[in-house]
């Protein structure tokens, strides 16, 4: 577990982050290129990257409070702020936002269905769940949908999940095992690659009181969802 002597406490009712959080991604949209992050590296560590660590340290507590058993420290959950380029179209060198996963295994986790934050210039982003599942484990989920299909639809349409995330996204199968294909009307998610929800704020909830409040809401909202995952793709 993270030592506590290293972790920044303070009352769940408080800020965590200043305007210049949303402006510094504002501008960084605008120029996105070395000079500029260069120019404003200072501002970027005070502003951006410290507040977010705190933050993401004061969340993994909070999880673990929670039940999720998170033995991971914010450098194992946030993700880098320079972009990989190499297979990209895209080569501006900085993502312009602030995110990471919190998982047991951290942002590498493709086994645990744990919680999603992304903070930027134009949104604040809350969710979770699975994304990028090994084949293998997708099998096995997709065959505990196919035996559990009441539980799961009864699951994914509770007002708790629907009120807050809507439905589960991911890019879908067009070709999925022939085993499964009779439950394709009735159960549409059983093609999908990956099974993630997100709520999309406006920037501003990042300068909230209740911040911290917010994101646990939308952890609370998909607990049934993540058990059902969790037994899902570990059912051999």
């Amino acid at each position: 577990m993270i030592p506590l002597t290293k972790v920044f406490f303070r009352p769940l009712n408080m800020t965590y982050f200043t305007p210049d959080f949303i402006q510094f991604y504002q501008e960084l949209e605008i120029n996105n290129n070395r000079d500029w992050f260069n120019d404003n590296r200072k501002r970027y560590e005070s502003n951006v990257r410290d507040p977010f660590k705190a933050f993401t340290s004061e969340l993994i507590i909070e999880l673990n409070k929670r039940g999720a058993d998170f033995d991971i420290a914010p450098k194992d959950c946030i993700f880098r702020i320079n972009r990989d380029v190499r297979f990209s179209k895209d080569k501006t060198p900085y993502k312009p936002h602030s995110s990471a996963a919190l998982a047991k295994g951290g942002k590498k986790d493709r086994e645990t269905p744990g919680m999603y934050i992304a903070f930027s210039g134009r949104y604040a982003q809350m969710g979770g769940g699975l994304y990028g599942i090994e084949k293998e484990n997708l099998y096995f989920l997709r065959e505990y949908i196919y035996n559990h299909q009441d539980e799961f639809l009864k699951i994914i349409n509770e007002k708790a999940f629907t009120s807050v995330f809507g439905e589960i996204r991911g890019e879908r199968n067009k070709i999925i095992p022939k085993e499964f294909k009779s439950a394709l009307e009735r159960v549409p998610d059983i093609a999908n690659k990956h099974f993630f929800y997100l709520h999309e704020h406006q920037p501003s909830v990042v300068l909230q009181a209740d911040l911290m409040d917010q994101v646990l809401h939308h952890w609370e909202a998909a607990g049934q969802l993540r058990a059902f995952l969790s037994k899902g793709i570990s059912s051999t």
